[in-house]
């Protein structure tokens, strides 16, 4: 294996034996490995932004839909009420 896999490796551990997300030690081991070995840095940010759209596109359609839902009971519920106090004064 070359040298840069190993600190790849190592900087994943040792970010990871420090306690810190798992997401944070990936994107460390990632950076040293592509500052080793050369390569684009762009990548790194590329990945990140890409899987944070996604990630936002699931949480946003159930988060839709539960404050649509939230707001046609609470009209559903508001007008039951004011036929049903209508109704029972007549």
């Amino acid at each position: 294996m070359s040298g840069a896999l190993w600190l790849m490796i190592a900087a994943f551990v040792a970010i990871a034996l420090l306690r810190a997300p798992i997401g944070l030690a990936m994107i460390a081991g990632c950076i040293a490995y592509l500052g080793v070995t050369g390569r684009d840095m762009g990548l790194v940010a590329e990945q990140i932004l890409n899987s944070l759209f996604g990630s936002f596109v699931l949480i946003a359609v159930p988060m839709f839909s539960a404050s649509t839902g939230s707001r046609t009971r609470s009209w559903a519920g508001s007008a039951a009420g004011s036929r049903t106090s209508t109704s029972s004064r007549a």
